[in-house]
C-alpha cells in the first residue's frame, strides 16, 4: 500500500508541474493585454508600421479644434500588432518621447530597424534596438518644412522619398531622395505639381503610389522609369486629403480609408481597396456615421486596417464617437470590433509564423506527455486493484491500451471535425 500510495503521489505531482508548464505556454500565445499606459487621442500623428508587429505612433495635436499655433506633443507609442485584441483595448507600449511635430513625413528604414520622422526640415530617426532618438539629417534649406508630406522606403536600396520635399533653386518642390547610410540628401525630379497628397511603396510593384487630391488622383514613380499617370478603373473614390493610404500584402494592394473632402467639409467614413495589378478600386462598406475621421494614423497586418485617432472636420466637427480605434478586415470587407493577429502575413519569414510553430510545437508535446502519463496512470492503477495470483498479473485481464484498441477494433477511424489647406506648393 505504502509503495502504491508514493507512485500516485509522485505521478500526481509530475502531472501538476506539467500542467503548470502548460499553463506557462498557453499565456505565452495568449497575453493579457492589461496595461497602464493609455495614449492621449491626437490627430495629425506621424506613423509607420512593420506588418505582423507593430504600429509606431508619434506626435500630433488634440482632435477638438484644429487650428495653427495649436500645442503639439512629443507623445510616442506603439501598437502591439502580433497579438489579437478588442478595438477598445489595443496593446499599447509607450516609447521615449520624441520631436514634438504634426502631419509630418514618418518611414521606417529598409530593415525596420530605425523609425525615422522629418520635423520643421530636420531629420530624427528612433532606433528601436536602442529605443532612443537621434538627428540624422540636420535643417538645412533645400529640405521643405511644409505639412501634409509623406515618405516612403525603397526597400530593394533603403532609399527614402519624400514626394515635394526638396526645394529646388527657384523654390519649386521636387522630391527628396535620403539616404540614412551617407545621411546625405538630394533632388529628383517630379513631373508634376500635386497639392495635398499621400504616398505609399508597392514592393510588389517596385513604385512609390502617390494618391492626390484630385479626380484623376493616382501616379507612380520607378526609382528606373521615373514617374507615370495612372488611369484607374473601378470604384474611383472622390478627392479628399488627409486619408489613410498604406500598402497590404507586401503592395498588392493599398488601402484608402476617410480622409477630409473640401467638396463637403467635412471628414469621410469610406473605405477603398486598390489592386495594384490591375490598378482597379473596390469600394467596401463605409464605417459607422460615427466612425468619420481625417489625419488618422494607420497600419495594416493580418488582413486588417488598424486606424488610431485623428478628427472630425467640418459641419459635424466633434469628438472621436465612434471609438479611438478603428478595425476593418480587407479580406472579407467588413467592419470588426477587434484585431486578430492569426490572418494572412504576407512575408512567408513573419515571425508570426515562427512563433506560432515554436509555441504549438511546445503545447503538442506537453500535451502528449500528459496525455501518455495519464494513460499510464490509469493502467498503473487499474492492475494494482486487481488481486494478484500466483505471480501472474491479472490473468485473463486485458490492458489499458489493449482493451480501447480492441474496443475499436474493426471501426473506421473518424476523420476530425473539420492638416487641410496646407499645401507644399
Amino acid at each position: 500500500m505504502a509503495r502504491h500510495t508514493r507512485s500516485l503521489t509522485s505521478t500526481v505531482h509530475l502531472l501538476s508541474h506539467i500542467s503548470t508548464l502548460l499553463l506557462i505556454v498557453s499565456s505565452l500565445t495568449s497575453p493579457a493585454h492589461a496595461q497602464s499606459f493609455q495614449p492621449a487621442v491626437q490627430t495629425g500623428s506621424s506613423s509607420a508600421f512593420v506588418e505582423g508587429q507593430v504600429l509606431y505612433i508619434l506626435g500630433g495635436t488634440p482632435p477638438s479644434g484644429i487650428l495653427y499655433g495649436t500645442p503639439t506633443t512629443t507623445q510616442a507609442f506603439s501598437i502591439d500588432l502580433s497579438v489579437p485584441w478588442n478595438a477598445s483595448s489595443p496593446v499599447y507600449k509607450k516609447l521615449s518621447d520624441g520631436p514634438s511635430t504634426w502631419s509630418r513625413p514618418s518611414t521606417l528604414s529598409s530593415d525596420n530597424k530605425n523609425w525615422f520622422n522629418l520635423v520643421n526640415g530636420t531629420g530624427y530617426v528612433y532606433n528601436v534596438d536602442s529605443a532612443a532618438w537621434s538627428t540624422v539629417i540636420p535643417s538645412n534649406n533645400n529640405i521643405n518644412t511644409a505639412y501634409g508630406l509623406s515618405a516612403v522606403t525603397d526597400p530593394s536600396t533603403g532609399l527614402i522619398y519624400i514626394p515635394g520635399g526638396y526645394l529646388a533653386s527657384k523654390g519649386d518642390p521636387t522630391m527628396l531622395k535620403i539616404d540614412l547610410t551617407k545621411k546625405s540628401t538630394e533632388s529628383v525630379a517630379m513631373s508634376d505639381l500635386f497639392g495635398d497628397y499621400t504616398a505609399a511603396w508597392s514592393a510588389s510593384a517596385n513604385s512609390l503610389i502617390l494618391y492626390t487630391e484630385s479626380a484623376d488622383p493616382l501616379n507612380t514613380y520607378n526609382p528606373s522609369k521615373g514617374w507615370s499617370h495612372i488611369s484607374p478603373k473601378g470604384d474611383v473614390p472622390a478627392p479628399r486629403t488627409d486619408a489613410c493610404f498604406i500598402p497590404a500584402y507586401g503592395g498588392k494592394k493599398m488601402v484608402l480609408f476617410g480622409g477630409y473632402s473640401r467638396a463637403q467639409q467635412a471628414s469621410l467614413n469610406d473605405v477603398y481597396v486598390l489592386d495594384v495589378g490591375s490598378m482597379r478600386w473596390t469600394r467596401g462598406p463605409d464605417a459607422p456615421a460615427t466612425a468619420k475621421r481625417d489625419a488618422s494614423a494607420c497600419g495594416f497586418s493580418s488582413d486588417y486596417l488598424v486606424a488610431w485617432g485623428g478628427a472630425v472636420t467640418g459641419s459635424d466637427q466633434g469628438t472621436l464617437s465612434g471609438g479611438t480605434v478603428l478595425v476593418y478586415d480587407v479580406k472579407n470587407m467588413a467592419w470588426s470590433d477587434g484585431y486578430d493577429s492569426t490572418g494572412s502575413p504576407s512575408n512567408p519569414d513573419d515571425p508570426r509564423r515562427k512563433a506560432a510553430v515554436i509555441g504549438g510545437s511546445v503545447l503538442g508535446v506537453l500535451t502528449l506527455i500528459v496525455l501518455v502519463l495519464g494513460g499510464v496512470y490509469l493502467y498503473k492503477t487499474k492492475w494494482q486493484r486487481e488481486p494478484r495470483t500466483g505471480g501472474e498479473k491479472n490473468p485473463g485481464k486485458k490492458g489499458f491500451f489493449s482493451s480501447i484498441l480492441s474496443k475499436h477494433s474493426g471501426q473506421k477511424p473518424r476523420r476530425e471535425m473539420s492638416s487641410k489647406d496646407t499645401y507644399y506648393v
